[in-house]
């Protein structure tokens, strides 16, 4: 039988894809070592700004502390420091930006769905979003998030991003 070419298929049989004792998704184990993405964030009206992150972690007591270093397209830069933790059976996470508490609402082998509100500074002012965030592992370090914005529940934008090892 030839060996599996779809990247979940792939990633199904990778022994290195991070999985907690509960055969879940270990994000704290993924973002543990350094990463860098690329994406993008296209608004409603089709317009795109295309984005690099790098993401560097250290772990602090039963905290992961993840520093997010984001550089647009436009030389615009963004910082955030998230400090996510495992507890009462399910992940949540911090951010200054954030509203109380990301959390991830649903987890399996390969995916995670976070959801959260944030407080973006834009430069029309602060306006409170939703964001709801489904990340999938695809294998070979890689993982692939489709992030929707929301307004008072209306969609306002869209975020495409791809991890890799960095």
């Amino acid at each position: 039988m030839p060996a599996p070419t779809h990247p979940a298929a792939k990633a199904a049989q990778n022994p290195s894809a991070p999985m907690g004792s509960d055969g879940i998704i270990d994000l704290m184990a993924y973002f543990s070592a350094p990463r860098f993405c690329r994406g993008f964030v296209e608004d409603m009206r089709g317009q795109m700004r295309r984005f690099t992150a790098e993401f560097k972690a250290q772990a602090k007591d039963d905290a992961l502390l993840i520093d997010e270093q984001m550089i647009y397209e436009d030389g615009e830069r963004f910082e955030r420091c998230w400090q996510m933790i495992k507890a009462d059976g399910g992940w949540s996470a911090r951010a200054e930006d954030v509203v109380g508490k990301a959390r991830i609402i649903r987890a399996g082998s390969m995916a995670a769905i976070w959801r959260y509100r944030l407080d973006h500074a834009g430069k029309s002012g602060t306006i409170r979003v939703g964001l709801r965030d489904h990340m999938v592992l695809l294998g070979d370090g890689l993982m692939a998030s489709d992030t929707k914005i929301t307004k008072f529940g209306l969609p306002i934008a869209r975020v495409w991003a791809l991890y890799s090892p960095l």
